[in-house]
């Protein structure tokens, strides 16, 4: 078969004299092709077992080309299927993979070639700030598997583990390990749930009241084109809410491309697009202006679409900053969320991170309109209650660990370049480290010494349950009414 295939190749093989055990194919995820940060991982394994071949195809900067040459893509496919074993390789943006590696999944599935992938043991290897890497991870591992794979080792590296030894030893370890399973013949069993059909699409019944905003503002965001399912609930929320609305399709907003990694938006946060497509109008403008703000997606494979998450990534001209302070949020979904417990994961931690209030999430798994007639009115209703309160529900794990996560890194390794977050972080009070909290050192110290004592100690263990709600006993005895009542 005649092809084209325009990959950026590099190759590190076994020096003369050395048995070649496997040839191995790595996928790379990272829009920056051979200056990619996670591929220094991969050439460390390299290195460390010359035993075996590796090649490297740059897939996330070839996905044009994969998309418009059907010969490109199979004789990428026909690569695989040659390997002996293959490496997803990639960074994390907004925590999934880049959108062009997301859209190579897509590709895969459209021109069936998943065939190719079946039978074939799979290494997972992905670079960070740990800022949601185990949904990334969860994605690449599920898609893996929906093709026949077999997961033989998966491994989260941090930006600069390659420069310290201890972190050496552990890749090289996490090498010697998965390689040997890999070569073994033995596919390890699937740990994620098959994909259910979908092929519901919602028809409103329509009617209704518009409920009363107040002059709020509304702004959905969605990937659903006109006549879709999850178009038609977008629409209908958009229909029973009588303030202020915009509705922004992604599918004709333009969009130059996806997020390129090269960082210039770090210093003061100026994306290299510029004002050059509409995805700055939507984030700095309309987002902003803004009371409440949905976004509307179909779930694609394990995700939403690679447009949508083109979008999403681009977000990051924010960098690590929220971006949706004060907003309430509802996500309309299309496709059966229930049965994906790791995109609900993603779609809950972004917004305790932007610093918005997710106020309802609508599905179409009913697959009856009146129910999802129902439930879009109640978003409705709950979204302007919620904001006209001035309510936001306290940030579960998902939001404070990811939120210390990045003052960390901002306040040391990241501070340059991202010298646009250090500033909002200085400003917004967003360093607030527990070192500073002198009240709370201060009785620490004078405890612990006072617990060495053994009268003290005994009193201490002796009611410790009633020493820890004690603060909160006084705050409800505070607001007791004198007859005892509340």
């Amino acid at each position: 078969m005649a092809h084209s295939l325009d990959f950026v190749g590099h190759a590190l093989r076994a020096p003369l004299g050395k048995e070649v055990t496997m040839h191995i194919l790595v996928l790379g995820g990272s829009p920056k092709g051979e200056s990619s940060l996670t591929l220094r991982y991969v050439r460390f394994l390299a290195l460390k077992f010359p035993e075996h071949s590796f090649e490297e195809l740059h897939v996330a900067t070839s996905i044009r080309t994969l998309e418009r040459d059907g010969d490109a893509l199979e004789a990428l496919a026909a690569k695989v299927q040659a390997a002996d074993a293959v490496i997803f390789a990639f960074p994390l943006y907004v925590c999934l993979v880049h959108a062009d590696y997301k859209r190579f999944f897509e590709l895969v599935e459209e021109r069936g070639l998943m065939e190719a992938f079946s039978g074939k043991p799979a290494l997972l290897l992905s670079s960070s700030v740990h800022w949601f890497d185990h949904t990334a991870l969860e994605y690449v591992r599920g898609m893996a598997e929906d093709w026949g794979m077999g997961i033989c080792g998966v491994y989260s590296a941090a930006m600069r583990d390659l420069t310290k030894a201890e972190e050496r030893a552990r890749i090289e370890s996490f090498g010697r390990i998965a390689f040997k399973r890999a070569a073994s013949g033995e596919l390890p069993h699937r740990e994620t749930a098959p994909r259910p059909a979908w092929d519901y699409a919602y028809t409103p019944r329509g009617g209704g009241v518009p409920v009363a905003s107040g002059g709020l503002k509304l702004l959905i965001v969605t990937d659903g084109a006109p006549g879709s399912g999850i178009r038609a609930m977008a629409e209908r929320f958009q229909t029973l809410f009588d303030g202020t609305s915009e509705l922004v399709d992604l599918n004709v907003l333009p969009m130059k491309g996806g997020c390129q990694g090269c960082i210039r938006c770090g210093l003061d946060n100026q994306c290299i697009y510029g004002d050059s497509d509409g995805v700055k109008a939507v984030y700095r403008e309309k987002l902003r202006q803004a009371d409440i703000v949905v976004w509307a997606y179909a779930i694609r494979d394990r995700y939403w679409s690679a447009r949508a998450k083109t979008f999403i990534d681009r977000r990051f001209l924010d960098t690590h900053q929220p971006n949706a302070v004060g907003k309430q949020v509802v996500y309309l979904v299309s496709g059966p969320l229930s049965d994906h417990a790791n995109l609900r994961q993603i779609m809950v931690g972004m917004e305790e991170f932007g610093g918005g209030h997710l106020a309802a999430v609508v599905t179409d798994e009913s697959r009856d309109a009146v129910v999802i007639d129902g439930a879009i009115r109640g978003a409705v209703e709950r979204a302007v209650e919620c904001h006209q309160a001035g309510y936001e529900a306290p940030r579960t794990f998902l939001g404070v660990a990811g939120a210390k996560i990045f003052r960390d890194e901002i306040w040391g390794p990241l501070r340059f370049p991202f010298v646009g977050d250090h500033r909002y972080y200085k400003a917004h009070g967003l360093y607030d480290f527990p070192q500073r909290q002198w009240g709370i050192r201060l009785k620490n110290t004078l405890l612990r010494a006072l617990v060495l004592l053994p009268p003290v100690r005994r009193a201490i263990l002796a009611d410790m349950k009633s020493h820890m709600v004690q603060p909160l006993d006084g705050v409800l005895a505070s607001l007791r009414r004198p007859d005892g009542g509340s």
